[in-house]
């Protein structure tokens, strides 16, 4: 079988991430990627990428690409999806959809128009615990699933940029209010996918959107979320700690059941930087093998021509709902030690 010709747009943390996946990868190759940035194809082109283009059009228009994965900033997916798609390209791209619902839903009609395959980038549905909970579900032997808690809590674009084995600076457009949605839309939108993964399409939601850090946009929320089967979901998502910890909870009639994705630790950073110096090259960092299993799920599907998931209509959903959301804020009285004084996005 022919090997899946893969193209990168964007290679920043999450890029160099799929690069490292791409290298593993045995039924695909990695001919070529795009950024704006001369230091990251450098970092390509050492790593035995041979085409690297600044221009993303040029890597698009290639005959030799067949599948594309972007890990562009979210303001930038409308344009680039579209294009991919007019060039009949298959789409991996990194949650969330778009940053507004309309470009979602025109960006999907360009997928459809031109018959190809879109997945969505949601990593949490690829953790082994996680897709435990999905099976416990199904098989029922929790009972009905009548309370859900959901907690993905860290320190969101701010994580890896202080990392001592991999330092970057945060982008300005992290703090530019009409090109970053924040907490809600960054973090949330993976946990929004796993609880309609789990429960199906959300009836009504009420939340509160806080701005500990006084920025423009929101660095933590909760939401109340009541599903349409009548499972009622607490959920939590902020930028605001370096303790990270993705849970989920859920109470059903007969059995409770609680799964969990924590951060790396100090001795997963050694690791990392000791295998890098035993293979001399970039090996994929130790916590990342859901975004291997996506990844090579993706390109599996492909090469098979079968529809994989999470799909561009199942992201589409998430992106109602995560608006849904931020216009169901309530207004809670604030004491005089709050920091939440800051603006709502929406």
């Amino acid at each position: 079988m022919k090997k899946l010709s893969l193209g990168i747009v964007g290679l920043g943390h999450m890029g160099k991430i799929h690069l490292y996946n791409c290298l593993r990868i045995k039924n695909a190759d990695l001919v070529a990627v795009a950024d704006t940035s001369k230091t990251a194809l450098s970092f390509a082109r050492n790593i035995g990428v041979n085409k690297v283009y600044r221009d993303y059009h040029l890597l698009l228009e290639s005959s030799e690409i067949d599948a594309v994965i972007i890990t562009l900033p979210t303001f930038l997916h409308y344009e680039c999806a579209k294009k991919a798609a007019a060039e009949r390209k298959d789409i991996f791209l990194e949650k969330p959809l778009a940053s507004e619902i309309a470009e979602g839903e025109e960006m999907l009609a360009y997928v459809k128009r031109n018959d190809i395959k879109m997945m969505v980038g949601y990593h949490l549905r690829f953790v082994t615990a996680f897709r435990k909970l999905k099976n416990d579900l199904e098989s029922g032997t929790m009972g009905d699933v009548q309370m859900a808690l959901a907690t993905f809590v860290g320190s969101g674009p701010f994580y890896h940029r202080r990392r001592k084995d991999e330092p970057a600076p945060v982008p300005d457009w992290y703090f530019d209010n009409r090109l970053v949605g924040g907490a809600l839309l960054d973090t949330g939108s993976h946990v929004v996918n796993l609880l309609r993964w789990y429960f199906g399409d959300v009836a009504s939601a009420k939340s509160y959107i806080g701005h500990r850090f006084h920025m423009d946009f929101e660095d933590h929320v909760a939401a109340i979320l009541k599903f349409e089967n009548g499972t009622i979901s607490m959920v939590n998502v902020g930028w605001f700690s370096e303790d990270m910890q993705v849970k989920v909870e859920l109470y059903g009639t007969v059995a409770h059941r609680c799964a969990g994705y924590a951060s790396r630790t100090g001795i997963d950073f050694v690791k990392n930087a000791i295998m890098r110096k035993i293979h001399r090259r970039p090996v994929l960092p130790i916590g990342y093998e859901p975004y291997f299993n996506e990844l090579q799920y993706f390109v599996d599907c492909i090469s098979t021509d079968t529809q994989p998931y999470p799909s561009g209509e199942e992201a589409l959903e998430d992106l109602k709902t995560i608006f849904l959301i931020y216009k169901s804020r309530c207004e809670l009285p604030q004491d005089s030690t709050s920091s939440t004084d800051g603006k709502d996005p929406q």
